[in-house]
C-alpha cells in the first residue's frame, strides 16, 4: 500500500501542476532532460539550427542548442527513437531520416513535418548510417549491416543497391562522402566473422567514382600488428583521412592510399575541415576518470592530449561520458563550436573548440525513466535514470512535483538506476528531518571483470548524497542489475528490503542489536535470500 501511495501523490502532484498539465485529460513532460543521443548534425545552411537523433524521439533546437523542441510530426510511431540523420546541402531545408529497418522519411522543413517516401525496404538487414552526396541535391548514400550500400537520386522515394565487392555477411560500421570530391565514397567493415570470410583483411573501401567501382583502401594482409575492425572515418585538409580501428588512430595524407597508425585512443574521430594536422578523437565507452573520453591532436595524431572539462554528468563517480558523434560548426575554422552526442548523458556543447562543455539539452526528454517515487517532502520527486551502463546522472530530483529538475547524484557510485523506494520507518513526517532512501541499479564494469560493486545503494538526507551498502551482495561473474528495491516496516525498528537481481531474489534484513535477529540465509529454487545486518 505504501508503494501504491507514492506512486498516487505522485500522479496527483502531476495533475495538481497546470505548468506540467497541457490541458484536462492530457499528459506533458518536463523532463528530466538528456539521455542517449544517436545522432546530432548542424543545419549547413543555418548553422544555429541543429537536429538530434535520441531515445525520446527527433528534435530541432533554433537557437545553437540552448534549448530544443520535439519535430517528429508524421513518422510513423516506432520509428523515431534511433534514427540516423541527413541533411541536404543542395536543397536547403531538407532533411533524410532512416530507422533502423530502413524505413525512409523526409521532411522539406527543417523537421516540421515529416512524410515516408513510400521506399519498401529490404528484410533482413538493420540501418548504419547515411551520408549526402555533395553537390547532387536529393542525393544520399544509406549503409545497412550486414554490410549493403544503398542509393538514392530522388530524395529517397528509390534506392539502387551498390555493388561493393566486400564479403556478404560482413559487419559494417560506416559510410563517408568527402564534401569536396562528390563522387568519393568510404565504407568501412567492422567484422567479417569466421563464418563469412575468416581470412579477410580488408577494412576499409574506396569508390572514386561514385559507387560504381571499388578497391580496398586499408588492408592489414601482412600487418598482423595492424588494428582492424574499423569504427569511424572523417576526412581533414587537403587530402588527409583519419579513421579508427579497434580504438587505435588511423591516418592517410594520400586519400586512402596508404595508411599509418598511430596510438591508442578512441573509436570516434572527427578531422579539422581546415588543419590538416588536427583532429578530435573520443570514446564510445566512459573513461575511468574525468577527461578520459575526448582528445585532440595538433601533430597529424602523433600524440593526444585531454585538457577538456565539463564532461562528468556525475562529478562524483564514472568519469566522462561515452561520446557517440562528434559535430563541428561547418564554419569551425572561425566558428570554433562542437556538439557531442552522447550514449547516456544528452549533448554536450563547447564554444572554444573543445577547451571546455556544458550541457546543452535542455527540452530533450530522452532519459529512459525506469524509478519513480514522491518523498514525504511535499513535492518533492526521484528518479532514476534507467539502462545507462556509461557514465550518466544517475538519479534526478525535482523539489517542484516534478516541474523541473536536477541531478542528485552526490556519491552514487551508479550508472543507471533501476529502483527506488522510500524508508518508511525513518522520518515519515518531513517535519521530523529527512527522508531515508534506497536505491538500486548497477555500477559501472571493473577492469578485472564483473562490476565496481553490489548495485545497492543509500541516502540519509532525501536523496542529496548517496553511499553504497553493498556487502555481501555479488559483483564477479554476471550479477546483473538491482532492478527492485522494496523496504518493509516492523515495529518502527527493524526493515527489510527484498531485492531482485537478474533472476535472482535477495533478501536484505537492516536491523539494531536490539533486534535480536539471527544472521540467516536460505536459498531456494530460482530464489535467494540474504540478510545482512545494519551497524
Amino acid at each position: 500500500m505504501r508503494a501504491i501511495g507514492a506512486w498516487a501523490i505522485a500522479l496527483l502532484s502531476l495533475a495538481a501542476s497546470s505548468q506540467l498539465q497541457a490541458a484536462a485529460g492530457y499528459w506533458s513532460g518536463s523532463g528530466p532532460f538528456g539521455g542517449p543521443i544517436y545522432d546530432v548534425i548542424i543545419d549547413p545552411a543555418t548553422p544555429s539550427v541543429v537536429y538530434a537523433s535520441t531515445r525520446g524521439g527527433l528534435y530541432r533546437s533554433d537557437d545553437s542548442g540552448s534549448s530544443w523542441q520535439r519535430k517528429d510530426d508524421g513518422v510513423t510511431a516506432g520509428s523515431s527513437a534511433g534514427m540516423v540523420l541527413a541533411a541536404d546541402p543542395d536543397l536547403a531545408g531538407r532533411l533524410l531520416a532512416v530507422d533502423w529497418s530502413f524505413r525512409v522519411f523526409r521532411s522539406s522543413d527543417r523537421g516540421d513535418n515529416w512524410t515516408p517516401t513510400g521506399f519498401v525496404p529490404p528484410t533482413g538487414v538493420g540501418v548504419i548510417s547515411v551520408a549526402d552526396v555533395p553537390g547532387v541535391a536529393g542525393s544520399f548514400y544509406v549503409l545497412t549491416s550486414p554490410v549493403g550500400v544503398y542509393k538514392t537520386t530522388d530524395n529517397g522515394s528509390t534506392f539502387t543497391e551498390v555493388v561493393t565487392g566486400i564479403a556478404a555477411g560482413a559487419t559494417a560500421s560506416f559510410i563517408r562522402t568527402d564534401r569536396d570530391a562528390p563522387n568519393v565514397v568510404f565504407v568501412g567493415v567492422s567484422d567479417y566473422y569466421n563464418s563469412v570470410d575468416p581470412a579477410a583483411t580488408a577494412w576499409i573501401w574506396r569508390s572514386l567514382d561514385g559507387g560504381a567501382s571499388w578497391v580496398v583502401s586499408y588492408d592489414t594482409a601482412g600487418f598482423p600488428a595492424n588494428p582492424g575492425f574499423t569504427e569511424d572515418l572523417s576526412f581533414g585538409a587537403g587530402s588527409t583521412i583519419y579513421a579508427t580501428a579497434s580504438s587505435q588512430v588511423l591516418k592517410s595524407i594520400d586519400n586512402g592510399m596508404t595508411w599509418s597508425v598511430g596510438p591508442v585512443v578512441g573509436n570516434i574521430v572527427k578531422a579539422h575541415p581546415t588543419i590538416a594536422d588536427s583532429v578530435f578523437v573520443a570514446k564510445g565507452y566512459s573513461g575511468g576518470a574525468a577527461g578520459d573520453t575526448f582528445y585532440t591532436s595538433t601533430d597529424g595524431g602523433l600524440t593526444f592530449s585531454s585538457t577538456s572539462t565539463g564532461l562528468q554528468p556525475n562529478t562524483t563517480y564514472g568519469g566522462d561520458a561515452a561520446i557517440t558523434k562528434i559535430e563541428l560548426h561547418p564554419n569551425f575554422a572561425s566558428t570554433p563550436r562542437i556538439f557531442l552526442a552522447t550514449s547516456a548523458a544528452g549533448i554536450y556543447f563547447s564554444n572554444n573548440g573543445g577547451v571546455s562543455f556544458v550541457e546543452r539539452h535542455t527540452g530533450i526528454a530522452a532519459v529512459n525513466v525506469r524509478a519513480l517515487t514522491a518523498l514525504p517532502d511535499p513535492g518533492r520527486w526521484l528518479a532514476g535514470n534507467g539502462d545507462a551502463f556509461t557514465a550518466s546522472p544517475g538519479i534526478f530530483s525535482s523539489a517542484n512535483s516534478g516541474l523541473t529538475w536536477s541531478p542528485a547524484n552526490d556519491g552514487l557510485r551508479a550508472y543507471n538506476i533501476r529502483a527506488i523506494t522510500v524508508d518508511p520507518t525513518v522520518n515519515p513526517n518531513p517535519d521530523d528531518g529527512p527522508a531515508t532512501v534506497y536505491a538500486g541499479g548497477q555500477s559501472a564494469t571493473s577492469s578485472f571483470g564483473g562490476l565496481r560493486n553490489g548495485g545497492l545503494y543509500k541516502s540519509t538526507d532525501g536523496g542529496s548524497t548517496w553511499s553504497v551498502i553493498d556487502a555481501g551482495l555479488p559483483t564477479s561473474g554476471s550479477p546483473g542489475t538491482v532492478a527492485t528495491v522494496f523496504a518493509h516496516g516492523q515495529n518502527g525498528r527493524a526493515r527489510s528490503a527484498l531485492l531482485r537481481i537478474a533472476a535472482n531474489f535477495w533478501r536484505v534484513r537492516f536491523r539494531t542489536v536490539a533486534d535480536g535477529l539471527c544472521d540467516s540465509h536460505r536459498n531456494v529454487r530460482y530464489r535467494r535470500w540474504w540478510r545482512f545486518d545494519q551497524p
